[in-house]
């Protein structure tokens, strides 16, 4: 019995030396030299067969995937229509370039006023704004007419349009009605109170507004308000918008 537990003994200090053996000298993978097709020679470990500048490639190929993904899906819920996904600061007409730089200069700190007549690019240059940022912030899209019936019918979209960092109301003044007034000053004035920026779009010139909108309206949407006007050619005739 004595000369068994020497022995076991003697075999747990073995796994003990064994052990401390492997902590001091940890094993390295093995390195060979192989070819990749894309990147050239390189030295590969482990023989996992994958060139690391290749797997790398990839890994960053499924993050942009996985971003594109969510700012689609982040496009979607604000509203934005698949034509301006890819709407961007990128892609202008001449005519558009004086606007687009003063709203890629824009910061987010009043509302404002883009007007134009139709079809000169209002709604593409406000899209590709809200591309620019919508990873930053949230942000909705909604078309002016459509706002008595969200108000009515979807409570959780009109509270989504209240507190949204970034409001785009598209279509602004169109039929107007008291309604519409009464539904848009609940919004510009709670957006006013918690300083949430509203750009509004319109075919309308800032005096033709005026015949449209309550005192108490364009009181509250100007009260710090940037104003351009967009002009040029009606593109979706021409057939280039």
């Amino acid at each position: 019995m004595a000369e068994n537990q020497y022995k076991r003994g003697d075999g747990f200090k073995m796994i003990e030396s064994y052990i401390e053996y492997l902590r001091n000298n940890p094993m390295q993978p093995s390195k060979y030299e192989t070819h990749c097709q894309k990147h050239g020679d390189y030295v590969e470990a482990d023989h996992t067969g994958l060139c690391v500048k290749c797997g790398r490639e990839e890994r960053e190929a499924r993050k942009d995937q996985e971003r594109i993904a969510k700012k689609i899906n982040w496009l979607n819920e604000a509203g934005i229509g698949k034509r301006y996904h890819d709407a961007s600061f990128d892609s202008l007409h001449q005519s558009q370039v004086e606007v687009a730089s003063k709203l890629q200069a824009y910061q987010f700190d009043k509302n404002i006023m883009l007007i134009g007549k139709t079809g000169v690019g209002k709604t593409y240059l406000a899209m590709a704004l809200i591309n620019s940022v919508i990873e930053k912030m949230t942000c909705n899209f909604v078309k002016f007419y459509k706002l008595p019936h969200i108000q009515i019918r979807e409570p959780d979209t009109f509270k989504k349009l209240l507190n949204c960092q970034f409001l785009v109301i598209d279509e602004f003044g169109v039929a107007g009605s008291d309604y519409k007034d009464t539904v848009l000053y609940e919004i510009f004035d709670y957006r006013y109170e918690n300083c949430l920026p509203t750009m509004m779009i319109s075919n309308y010139s800032a005096e033709e507004l005026k015949s449209r909108l309550s005192d108490a309206l364009q009181s509250r949407i100007k009260s710090g308000y940037l104003s351009l006007v967009l002009h040029g050619e009606d593109y979706r005739v021409k057939g280039v918008a």
